[in-house]
This record gives structure tokens, C-alpha cells and sequence, in this order.
């Protein structure tokens, strides 16, 4: 199937030149990735013991927007829904675990926005912009995750977009390797709930 994808993209591609609309998007910016999960309905938190600790895990929910190319993630199926501001509903990208699991080693997941460049970004690195440095503006902390693998989580990969400076995070490390579409992969960000 993905091959078939790569070929309708390519064929897509010399049809808008030969019109003369430009590029379409990338595959992986039009949410339909032959291995991205299909979006679907909220899921609430689930107990979890993971590392020592007992707690709640809440699906970090992944949005993206077709018009910034921009993605969104969020424990709170209320922000925006199935969509919303130009957002859509992409499915999930794992889950963050609550506070109860710092005791145990989750660290803090930070939510950054960029309003001259409308980029969401998210760290484990407090120490790279605290509550605001170089445009970033702190919106708040996301949930906690796993700085290291520890078992029932798995990573939660860092893709970073060179050409367009946007982020994606995914537990699917086959929905771009080790980069593609002008994405690269940067690292694994944290360890999150499957």
C-alpha cells in the first residue's frame, strides 16, 4: 500500500505542476499515512503500574492543521474535539501519565507556542526556554512521561521539519524511520504509555 501511495503522490505532483497548483501535500502532512491510526472516538484514562507507581494514563491526543501544517497535542479531548481552528483529529500519540508517577522517575512533558510562527512544541528540557525565551511562549505542562525506557512505555519519537521548522511526535517509528518528507528525526522526546 505504501508504494501505491508514493506513486499517487508522485503522479499527484507532475498533475498540479502541469496545472500549475504546486506541490500538494506530503503524505505525512495529510494525516492519511498508510501506518498513522485512524482517529478515533475519545478514550478516557486507564489506570496504569508502571516503574513502582500506580496512576492514571491519558491518551496525548494529535492534531494536525492542513493551513500552518502545524500539529497539536493535548490530554484534553476538550481543547478542540475532533476539530477545531483549523485542527483536526489525528488519533493518538501514546499516553502521558499523571504526576503521581514522578515519584518513579516521569519527568514533565512542556507544552511551547510560537505566535509569530503558530508552532506547537513540546520538552522534556525545561532549562531550553523556561517560561518563555526566543518567541516560545509556555503554555503549560502536558503530562509526564519517561525520560528513559522503562517497562509498559515505548518511545515517543521527535521528527523535526527543516524546511517548514514544524514537529511531530509519534510512537510509530515506521510512519517515518529515520526521516522522510522533509522530516528528520531529532531523537526520542520520552517514554509514554503504548
Amino acid at each position: 500500500m505504501w508504494k501505491i501511495s508514493q506513486s499517487l503522490y508522485s503522479l499527484c505532483l507532475l498533475a498540479a505542476a502541469a496545472v500549475g497548483l504546486g506541490d500538494p501535500p506530503h503524505p505525512a502532512e495529510a494525516s492519511r499515512l498508510p501506518t498513522q491510526e485512524a482517529a478515533t472516538a475519545p478514550s478516557s484514562p486507564v489506570p496504569k503500574d508502571i516503574n513502582g507507581c500506580h496512576g492514571l494514563a491519558s491518551p496525548f491526543y494529535r492534531y494536525w492543521n492542513k493551513d500552518t501544517s502545524d500539529r497539536y497535542y493535548t490530554t484534553n479531548f476538550d481543547d478542540i474535539g475532533y476539530g477545531r481552528y483549523g485542527y483536526v483529529l489525528e488519533g493518538e500519540a501514546g499516553k502521558l501519565v499523571d504526576s503521581s508517577f514522578k515519584s518513579c522517575g516521569a519527568v514533565e512533558l512542556y507544552h511551547y507556542y510560537n505566535k509569530a510562527s503558530s508552532i506547537n512544541y513540546y520538552t522534556t528540557d525545561w532549562s531550553q526556554f523556561g517560561y518563555g525565551d526566543q518567541g516560545w511562549i509556555y503554555q503549560n505542562t502536558s503530562g509526564y512521561c519517561f525520560g528513559s525506557a522503562v517497562t509498559g512505555t515505548v518511545p515517543l519519537y521527535h521528527y523535526w521539519n527543516q524546511k517548514n521548522n514544524r514537529h511531530l511526535y509519534t510512537t510509530n517509528y515506521n510512519e517515518l524511520g529515520t526521516g522522510g518528507y522533509d522530516y528528520g528525526l531529532t531523537g526520542i522526546q520520552c517514554y509514554v504509555v503504548p
